[in-house]
């Protein structure tokens, strides 16, 4: 297919190749100085674009042909022949697997394979417009299956748009979920750390208050202990002891309970924050080894 043009451009080359010098001049000026052309050496240049393109090298062919059209583009005819071989070119690069594990990035090289097969149909369109016939049926052939396949490409980059965002809609509400989760969570163990402190001055209190009357209880035992004659103020005496023991061992109970509290409040709160830490953690690990999954918590 690279050689269908070639008649076409050697007959073009040797049109191009006539002397400039021959041209009439006009009698009594100086021959005008012209710069020095980009456009040389087209032939040899064109050899190793083709080259290029028969060894798969996809993107130094095209860049081989881009810098050719950008120095000779003036010449329709080098445009003409070289807008097929250009063309598949675009088509092969295009065609290249994608292999991306990141949903952006497979969107992003599909979009550069839609453009390079939208590039081809255009060179190919240029290429019906003013090239050999020889191959006008190998063009359209090639311009109608490169159609097929935008629209084809087009498809699965609109699908892969709408699941890249239905997954950030629902990373966002997991992570607004999330995030009110931890403000709740932070909330809980502020008020779990305060419950303990309150249970701690509570019991403090309530030792206090059995201390007292385990004082008052030990004052009337040591008066008892001085009575040689039982009479009615003994034995009220004895009740006085008697609830004051009494009060002294259920403060005592109601500090030891109050005690336990504190601690089991503070272990409660201690234990939560362990638990918003692991998942920190995890979402440490994770974000380092770019799992595709989110598992970002903040």
């Amino acid at each position: 297919m690279i050689l269908t043009t070639l008649a076409f451009v050697a007959l073009q080359l040797t049109e191009a190749s006539a002397d400039p010098q021959q041209a009439p001049r006009r009698p009594g000026r100086a021959p005008a100085v012209t710069p020095p052309s980009r456009c040389q050496d087209v032939k040899q240049r064109r050899a190793q674009a083709d080259e290029l393109l028969r060894a798969g090298a996809n993107d130094d062919a095209i860049a081989a042909y881009d810098n050719l059209l950008q120095d000779c583009g003036g010449r329709r005819w080098l445009r003409v022949a070289l807008s097929f071989n250009l063309a598949l070119a675009h088509k092969n690069r295009a065609e290249r697997p994608i292999d991306a594990a990141d949903p952006a990035e497979s969107v992003r090289l599909r979009m550069l394979a839609i453009e390079d097969r939208r590039r081809a149909v255009a060179l190919l369109r240029e290429f019906l417009a003013g090239g050999p016939l020889g191959a006008a049926a190998e063009a359209r052939a090639y311009i109608a299956r490169l159609d097929a396949d935008i629209l084809e490409q087009s498809l699965l980059v609109t699908k892969e748009r709408d699941h890249m965002a239905r997954e950030i809609e629902y990373a966002q509400r997991r992570e607004q979920k999330i995030a009110a989760a931890r403000q709740r969570a932070a909330s809980r163990r502020w008020r779990m750390r305060a419950g303990g402190l309150a249970a701690g001055a509570f019991s403090v209190t309530a030792f206090g208050v059995a201390a007292y009357y385990g004082r008052q209880a030990q004052s009337v035992a040591d008066e008892l202990s001085h009575v040689r004659d039982w009479t009615p103020e003994a034995d009220a005496m004895v009740a006085d002891g008697q609830r004051a023991e009494s009060r002294m061992i259920l403060f005592t109970t109601i500090g030891g309970a109050s005690v336990a509290a504190a601690g089991l409040l503070y272990w409660l709160a201690w234990r939560d924050a362990e638990h918003w830490e692991a998942l920190d953690r995890m979402d440490l690990t994770v974000t380092s080894n770019s799992v595709a999954a989110s598992w970002s918590f903040r």
